[in-house]
């Protein structure tokens, strides 16, 4: 419960660092939010390791912990990055799929957390490649589907 009171605080904080940084001029508003938005994407990653440890080691608690942080971190307004259908599509999916993971972590399920897992990867994968495509539209590298 403290960690999730410490990662509430330090994503509140974050948040109200892109606040400051945005009444200031343009180029450092950017700046700033690039960087608070890399910072909790280096989170993330990071808990997607630790499941991923957790997974291997059939320690269903950290699973579960880790998972669980993971939908606290989608839940940060510093996330929605485009205001488009689809990325919303994938917001709810990563939400669904944390949720489901911390579940079966819950339950002690190693192949149903280890699928929610897999599931997950693919959903970061996809919503990664969605957004390079949405900043960067004519790169004809980031249209894997169409080769």
């Amino acid at each position: 419960m403290v960690r999730y009171c410490i990662l509430f605080l330090l994503i509140t904080g974050l948040a109200a660092l892109g606040v400051n940084a945005r009444s200031q001029d343009k180029p450092t508003a950017q700046a700033a939010s690039k960087t608070n938005v890399q910072v909790l994407m280096r989170d993330k990653l990071t808990h997607m390791q630790k499941v991923l440890d957790g997974l291997v080691t059939d320690d269903f608690e950290k699973i579960a912990e880790e998972a669980e942080m993971l939908r606290i971190l989608g839940r940060a307004a510093s996330w929605q990055a485009i205001d488009t259908k689809e990325y919303k599509t994938h917001s709810r999916r990563y939400a669904r799929l944390t949720s489901n993971l911390a579940a079966a972590g819950k339950r002690r399920n190693r192949d149903a957390a280890l699928l929610q897992y897999l599931q997950l990867n693919v959903t970061c994968v996809d919503c990664h490649e969605y957004i390079r495509k949405q900043q960067h539209p004519l790169d004809p590298t980031l249209n894997r589907l169409e080769r």
